[in-house]
């Protein structure tokens, strides 16, 4: 009993320090790297912007919050995103050097709630926390959905976003906040990505647009979607409609036109945090002329053959592919006896390239896919 109370004066004494510590003593923070200004942080000595959020169907007003400075400093980024009484840690971190991947960014997202955030203690024997359940699997899917696109094509450095819940008030999903606070961890490190991004969730209710609707508000709604996108482009679209008969496409637009204008308003906080505390970004390697040269070679050789076979129009999936395979094989070859030399990295991610163009092409220039349907004619679909 008498350790268990030592052990609990220190861990006051500690909390006391954090709390009224200036910021750059005890090895929290140097001063000199966080500056004044900003909103106020939850944790004393952070930087911190925000802006103002409505709130479901009461339209209450709250304050959704990006800080930095104090937590997690050894990672590339990190930031705490808060609404409300709900905390959302997120940090990005990747490797000094790339992995040797080819044409593939390895990129791993991880999202866990955990059971302290809903203020219980784990149920499982050992009381630790278990497997992920299926809403953070999803959320991982939606965060992952949403980031990816915006990476650089060279960039292909093994790199890690984790997001833990800290607390969440049991009315917003905090999903949404995780999006928002990711997109301010990756904007504010040393990782090259286009962003920030907004992420915000959209309910339909008596035929009404809520904003960040909170639970009660989406089990009574006919319609919700989660939105996430930047101040000219969507990037993820979740949506399902509550009732059988579905909603008139009109709500639809109005829903979507709702959502993007919410997510503009998140984006210029992410750019005052960023050029307050954003670290330089790192440098990627300029594309050799060979591989623009390789690109336009593939295209020259192979574009004709390529147009030719997406207009067979084969349908079947692994047919289409072996036929691609197989003409993709046979242009290598060809370029190897031209004398032109390359690797083989190179010439996967030209043949990549050159193919996609070809499609691109045959699709906004003929208004035909490569399966033989139109731009709006929805292909058929069964189930067993």
């Amino acid at each position: 009993m008498a350790m268990m109370l030592r052990g609990a004066a220190r861990l006051v004494r500690r909390l006391r320090v954090f709390q009224t510590a200036p910021a750059g003593s005890r090895g929290y923070c140097n001063p000199s790297v966080i500056p004044t200004g900003g909103a106020v942080p939850t944790i004393p000595g952070a930087y911190c912007e925000s802006v103002q959020v409505v709130l479901g169907s009461n339209k209450d007003e709250a304050t959704m919050g990006f800080e930095t400075g104090r937590l997690a400093r050894l990672t590339n980024g990190a930031v705490l995103a808060s609404l409300g009484d709900s905390r959302v840690m997120c940090a990005a971190v990747a490797a000094r050097e790339p992995d040797g991947a080819d044409n593939f960014l390895p990129l791993t997202v991880d999202y866990r709630e955990r059971a302290s955030s809903h203020g219980k203690i784990p149920v499982a024997f050992n009381r630790r926390e278990g497997a992920p359940r299926d809403r953070e699997v999803l959320a991982m899917r939606v965060l992952d959905r949403t980031v990816r696109p915006l990476f650089p094509k060279e960039y292909q450095t093994n790199t890690s976003i984790e997001v833990i819940v800290l607390a969440t008030d049991g009315c917003q999903d905090p999903a949404v906040l995780a999006v928002n606070g990711a997109s301010a961890a990756l904007s504010i490190s040393s990782i090259p990505w286009n962003g920030p991004v907004g992420a915000v969730r959209v309910s339909v209710v008596d035929g009404a647009i809520v904003l960040n609707p909170s639970d009660a508000d989406i089990e009574a709604s006919e319609f919700t979607l989660f939105y996430a996108g930047n101040e000219h482009r969507t990037l993820m679209i979740e949506a399902a409609a509550m009732k059988p008969a579905g909603v008139p496409e009109a709500v639809v637009a109005a829903a979507l036109t709702a959502a993007h204008e919410a997510v503009a308003l998140l984006i210029p906080p992410q750019h005052r945090l960023t050029a307050a505390m954003g670290k330089p970004k790192i440098v990627l390697p300029e594309p050799t002329p060979d591989v623009a040269a390789l690109k336009s070679k593939i295209l020259e050789v192979s574009g004709a053959k390529y147009l030719a076979l997406y207009k067979e129009e084969i349908q079947s999936k692994s047919a289409r592919g072996k036929a691609m395979a197989d003409l993709r094989k046979a242009t290598g070859e060809e370029l190897a006896a031209q004398g032109l030399e390359f690797s083989q990295s190179d010439l996967d991610g030209a043949t990549l390239w050159a193919e996609s163009r070809v499609m691109r092409d045959l699709i906004f220039d003929e208004g035909v896919r490569i399966d033989g349907r139109a731009l709006r004619q929805v292909r058929q679909l069964a189930a067993s």
